[in-house]
């Protein structure tokens, strides 16, 4: 997997964003059946992996892509170029897009194939309704925090989201040099149920 990459060199001329690229290139990851999905934003596509094997077993090109989730379709929904997220077929056809996000960090399926997905750059949880005509994506939790907030469901650096088979979820919030990362645990309704933060790693709240 790691074999074919090249040497990546950081120099003083690049954006912050394209040598994040070279320090951190693997953003995310799934499992569908026996293949593995990787999304390699340096590399600017998602790879696909035998599970058993490693071997690898396919790739498409998508720039910069920083989140992916396959649906029971087979189809895999990709965050990428920052603001958009598009749905693939292995052989790397694009169908259905949806643009118009700030900075799509992760993309993840909850019950009955709802897809969620994370905005770092609005602080928000956003759920794909597709009741609505044309279906979109909608804010479901949160806000984007502001120095010295301390309200729960304001996010600093929004990383992620996972989804339990109840309709809970999980988020992940990357936290500043002020404030510590943590994950946070919500109802249905998007009630706080528990948080931990990273610099105790004690519970913080519950409810």
């Amino acid at each position: 997997m790691l074999d074919d990459w090249e040497p990546f060199q950081i120099s003083e001329k690049m954006s912050a964003d394209a040598a994040s690229l070279g320090t951190s290139p693997l953003r995310a990851l799934d499992v569908a059946g026996s293949t593995l999905y990787v999304a390699n934003a340096l590399a600017g596509d998602v790879r696909m992996f035998d599970t058993t094997t490693g071997e690898q077993k396919g790739k498409f090109d998508v720039h910069r892509p920083t989140a992916v989730a396959v649906d029971s379709l087979g189809q895999i929904w990709v965050g990428h170029d920052h603001d958009v997220v598009a749905a693939f077929r292995a052989d790397g056809y694009s169908g259905v897009t949806y643009a118009n996000f700030g900075e799509v960090t992760s993309l993840t399926f909850g019950p009955g194939a709802t897809l969620y997905a994370t905005d770092s750059a609005t602080g928000q949880v956003l759920v794909l309704d597709t009741a609505a005509n044309p279906a979109k994506f909608i804010p479901l939790l949160g806000a984007k925090a502001k120095p010295g907030d301390a309200t729960t469901d304001r996010f600093f650096d929004l990383r992620g989201v996972a989804a339990d088979n109840n309709g809970n979820l999980v988020t992940l919030d990357g936290g500043t040099k002020d404030h510590p990362a943590r994950i946070a645990k919500w109802s249905p309704e998007r009630k706080l149920l528990w948080q931990r933060a990273a610099s105790t790693a004690r519970e913080a709240g519950r409810n």
